[in-house]
């Protein structure tokens, strides 16, 4: 359990039902068309006073499944909720594990992977794949509207500076 009892609110056990980080497999990678993309920020160039976006190939999907649930007695607020909203830490460590259960039909998951076949989110900034064309309305979704694409070159200009 975090450490912060004045911060802490009351909290009480519930079951949850998890699928282990370790269970999933790969189950088939699906081929994307050419012109597919994974949509990145940058940076900010405080200068141009901008987020800046880089856009980088996303070749297909990784397709993953997991057979197993485990079945846990954890710590829970009032609202029913795993983890502290402020720090993003889980209230119980330690859950007790009840029981797995094979998951039939099983657990599907997907990732969208970058040029070196690696999940796309990986390399940071990531905010979704889509065709070349769509580039444009998955800024504006996640709020980056006047975001631009790095300028060939670009170099942060508080690097060069030494920073502030």
């Amino acid at each position: 359990m975090i450490d912060r009892d004045d911060e802490t609110p009351p909290l009480h056990p519930i079951h949850v039902e998890h699928i282990p980080n370790l269970s999933w497999v790969p189950a088939s990678i699906e081929l994307l068309p050419d012109g597919w993309v994974n949509v990145r920020i940058y940076s900010y160039d405080r200068i141009l006073d901008r987020e800046l976006y880089t856009t980088d190939t996303c070749p297909a999907i990784l397709h993953l499944e997991s057979n197993i649930t485990e079945r846990m007695l954890q710590y829970a607020d009032e609202d029913g909720e795993l983890f502290h909203p402020e720090y993003g830490e889980p209230y119980d460590s330690k859950p007790v594990l009840l029981g797995i259960d094979v998951a039939d039909p099983p657990h599907k998951w997907h990732h969208h992977l970058g040029p070196d076949w690696k999940p796309a989110y990986r390399d940071g900034g990531y905010l979704e794949s889509c065709p070349r064309e769509m580039v444009r309305e998955v800024l504006v979704r996640h709020g980056f509207a006047d975001a631009i694409e790095k300028p060939e070159g670009w170099r942060d200009p508080d690097d060069e500076a030494g920073g502030d």
